[in-house]
C-alpha cells in the first residue's frame, strides 16, 4: 500500500510477489544494501525484478506470465482477482487437475 490507497490489486500484488518467493525461495524486489530503504522503495515502485538463472531455469513462461500481470506497477493493468484465478498457470494447477497427475508446480 505505497501510495496509501487499497484495494483488490493490492491484494493481486501480493499475491504475485507470495508466489515469486514461493517458486525462487526470496522476494523480487533486492537491494544491495538491505538498510537502503529508499532505494527498496525506488526499486518496487518501478517494478525492477528479474528471474536469475539458475534459480529461474526450470520455471515455466506461464508461471513467469502470471507474475509479471500480478507484480504490475500500475494497478490498472494488474489481473484482477477472476483473472488471476483464470490465468492458465492457475488454471493448470488447481486441484481437479493435479489430483490425478504428477505435475510439479513450477511446470
Amino acid at each position: 500500500m505505497i501510495r496509501g490507497s487499497y484495494s483488490e490489486s493490492c491484494d493481486i500484488w501480493s499475491i504475485g510477489v507470495i508466489a515469486y518467493i514461493l517458486l525462487c525461495g526470496y522476494p523480487p524486489f533486492n537491494v544491495e544494501n538491505d538498510d537502503d530503504d529508499a532505494k527498496l522503495y525506488e526499486v518496487i515502485q518501478r517494478g525492477q525484478y528479474k528471474f536469475p538463472d539458475p534459480d529461474w531455469t526450470g520455471i515455466s513462461h506461464l508461471a513467469k506470465d502470471f507474475l509479471f500481470k500480478t507484480i504490475e506497477v500500475n494497478p490498472s493493468h494488474r489481473l484482477t482477482a477472476g483473472q488471476a484465478l483464470s490465468h492458465p498457470w492457475i488454471k493448470k494447477h488447481t486441484y481437479m487437475n493435479l489430483r490425478d497427475s504428477n505435475h510439479r508446480v513450477a511446470e
